[in-house]
């Protein structure tokens, strides 16, 4: 199993119970967790609830957050509200392989001696995380060096993203930290840079310019700065960069540049910069962006929405892809979105968006991650909705029962399925994949027919019989 961040095997899976928890209003059965985290055996997982269940415990109000293990039943996770950030912060930051690393991410260079006592690690046991946590690293062209002080090595840009993506995905605020950090200097910081660029920024996106601030700027003054290689380079070609402000005279401009592309690529809403590409880079330089438009509108149709501004989302999606993407491991571990419960809800859909991101991809291979993919799968459906590409499934409403309450029945269906495929009830049976009804159908059935019977109320067990039948005839569509 690849090791991720250098995490020690039960801070992941007390991670992903926590998730998969939250996912359940009540108790769930020890062997179907370890069946949904697939990666721990059945020992494993027990080791580790049983820690969470004593973290917990010892640390919020039961009230607030809550776990419960019973023997019989399984476990069930209660929280008032959802936030499961604190709980999440809570076992990152007590993770020693973790700890190792956002520590010299931030410090860049700590004295090995210093981290040992720190952390209460021998130094073969440091220098058993470092290895560990540099397979990963590898990627970002990042590695750690040990001595008598442990060294981070490879492109700022690079430290500059993880160091940013740690923060943003796990800890959420820089005050969330495992150490303590002086913010204020940052949050002004960020509000003299939002004021700059004239964003119309609230209290939210200014923490998050907070945070990319604080892992660019202590590395400036240190005199780290950006160097660029030649592929991001030419994105800034003809890009019209805002001049660098007084404030920031001890930035380069490089550094300058990596922040506005960092906030021009970002998705945050608030963040209104003018972001029609075109206009500020090359026409040479816009070729991945025109490749996406002619992929997708071959396979979607033709985008509904104002074309410039689709340009503009696909610009900005493709910018974030190039410059800050992740690796997959990382973005796993973040479970950013769920890849594979959209293509469940939604098999037509995302079968049709994979055959055009396979076209754009064989065009454009530097695109061609789980990062870029998914993010994409969330830009096709913002430019595309899944309304106007659902499959269609006929149906015929075979039952005893008055005309109003027949239009009711079929209602309640089309109601039901909405998001999933477009219900189409037929005015003759031969017509339908599917036959509903209340009474059996006497006549003979075409082979590819199928029959649920139902009650004229329409119960629960109605309704997943027929989503049951349904969700095989969508499959079959899309094969």
């Amino acid at each position: 199993m690849i090791t991720i961040l250098g995490l020690h095997l039960h801070t992941r899976v007390k991670k992903d119970l926590l998730l998969l928890l939250n996912n359940h209003h009540d108790f769930v059965p020890t062997q179907l967790l370890v069946a949904q985290i697939g990666y721990a055996n059945q020992y494993v997982v027990k080791k580790a609830l049983n820690e969470l269940l004593e973290e917990i415990r010892d640390a919020f109000d039961p009230e607030e957050l809550s776990l419960k293990i019973n023997k019989h039943r399984g476990v069930h996770l209660y929280s008032r509200d959802g936030n499961l950030y604190d709980a999440l912060n809570m076992i990152m930051s007590k993770d020693t392989g973790y700890l190792i690393l956002i520590t010299i991410l931030i410090k860049r260079n700590v004295p090995t001696s210093d981290l040992c006592d720190t952390l209460f690690i021998s130094e073969s046991s440091l220098r058993r995380r470092i290895k560990d946590i540099n397979q990963q690293m590898a990627f970002y062209d990042l590695r750690l060096t040990f001595s008598k002080t442990i060294r981070l090595h490879g492109p700022e840009h690079h430290i500059r993203i993880l160091t940013f993506s740690l923060i943003f995905y796990i800890h959420r605020t820089l005050a969330g930290l495992p150490f303590s950090v002086d913010i204020q200097p940052y949050n002004t910081l960020a509000h003299q840079v939002s004021q700059q660029l004239q964003l119309q920024t609230n209290s939210h996106q200014e923490t998050i310019l907070a945070m990319l601030l604080f892992v660019a700027d202590p590395a400036i003054r240190g005199g780290k700065h950006v160097i660029l290689p030649i592929q991001q380079l030419l994105f800034y070609q003809d890009m019209l960069i805002p001049d660098k402000p007084a404030f920031l005279s001890h930035w380069s401009p490089d550094d300058w540049s990596f922040l506005f592309i960092a906030i021009l690529s970002a998705d945050w809403a608030g963040f209104s910069l003018d972001i029609n590409l075109p206009k500020t880079i090359n026409e040479a330089q816009t070729a991945p962006s025109q490749s996406w438009l002619l992929a997708f509108e071959t396979v979607f149709g033709e985008i509904r929405s104002e074309r410039s501004r689709a340009i503009s989302q696909i610009n900005r999606q493709l910018l974030a892809n190039l410059f800050f993407r992740l690796d997959d491991a990382l973005f796993e571990l973040f479970h950013l979105n769920d890849y594979q419960n959209i293509q469940r809800l939604y098999p037509a859909y995302t079968k049709t968006f994979e055959g055009a991101w396979t076209i754009f991809v064989t065009q454009h291979p530097e695109f061609d991650t789980h990062y870029a993919k998914q993010t994409n799968l969330l830009l096709c459906v913002y430019l595309f909705p899944i309304q106007h590409v659902l499959p269609e499934i006929h149906l015929y409403n075979h039952s005893y029962v008055p005309m109003t309450m027949k239009h009711y029945i079929e209602e309640r269906v089309k109601g039901h399925f909405f998001d999933r495929c477009k219900i189409r009830f037929m005015e003759h049976i031969e017509e339908a994949d599917l036959i509903i009804g209340t009474h059996k159908v006497e006549a003979t059935q075409a082979v590819h027919q199928q029959t649920v019977i139902i009650e004229a109320s329409l119960s629960a067990c109605d309704l997943a019989r027929i989503e049951q039948a349904i969700e095989g005839l969508i499959y079959a569509k899309v094969d």
